[in-house]
């Protein structure tokens, strides 16, 4: 009596399928880059409001929109881990700031910090969470790119403030808008970009993982 062979035990995977960055973006991924560039725009357009008060709040409103903007982003790397994503969504970002009159090399930086970014997570296979809060934190320092004027030593920028916002106004914007205090102050927004990016995913386990939305 013969038997037919048993055939060979299919071997399990080491990684979930989910894991795995998707290597082209698709039409789903495109429609993310747009809804949660729009959402990512909007808080960081109410935050950058407080600048308007003082210089010293300007730097705040950065600070405050990189905390609150580290769920949007965290939860677009999620649900969207294709290569290139976060370049796609630096580049809109950036261009929705030029188009409203900031400094035309902001699209740039903000490409190249998305695109620095997209290696980060390709390096952790969309996976470690350690690379995803530094690629968090390295996106975030496309935002000295509007004040890359004052690093390049530019007069016309705060000839453009004191039009706006008057005379004692720039007077301590170049108090406080120095080269090196800019350079200083964007090291600290890549510092808080992580641990904000840290206690993001903590929110995103507690309130959109367990209720099955990623």
């Amino acid at each position: 009596m013969s038997t037919s062979p048993t055939p060979p035990a299919t071997p399990t995977p080491t990684r979930p399928q989910a894991e795995r960055p998707a290597s082209a973006l698709n039409a789903r991924a495109l429609v993310n880059v747009g809804i949660f560039a729009a959402i990512y725009f909007v808080i960081l357009f109410l935050t950058a409001l407080i600048g308007f008060i003082s210089p010293p709040l300007h730097l705040a409103g950065i600070l405050v929109g990189t905390l609150v903007n580290a769920t949007v982003v965290i939860l677009f790397m999620a649900r969207t881990p294709h290569m290139f994503a976060m370049t796609l969504l630096g580049t809109v970002v950036g261009g929705a700031m030029v188009l409203l009159g900031q400094f035309w090399a902001t699209v740039v930086v903000a490409a190249l910090c998305g695109l620095a970014a997209d290696l980060i997570l390709r390096a952790g296979r969309h996976a470690s969470r350690p690379h995803v809060w530094v690629a968090y934190g390295v996106f975030q320092f496309w935002t000295i790119a509007p004040l890359l004027p004052v690093v390049l030593g530019s007069t016309a920028f705060f000839e453009r403030i004191e039009k706006r916002q008057g005379h004692d106004y720039r007077m301590l914007m170049e108090q406080v808008f120095t080269p090196t205090n800019l350079i200083l102050f964007q090291v600290v927004v890549c510092l808080v970009g992580i641990g904000a990016a840290w206690m993001a995913m903590r929110v995103i386990d507690r309130h959109f993982a367990r209720a099955g939305l990623l």
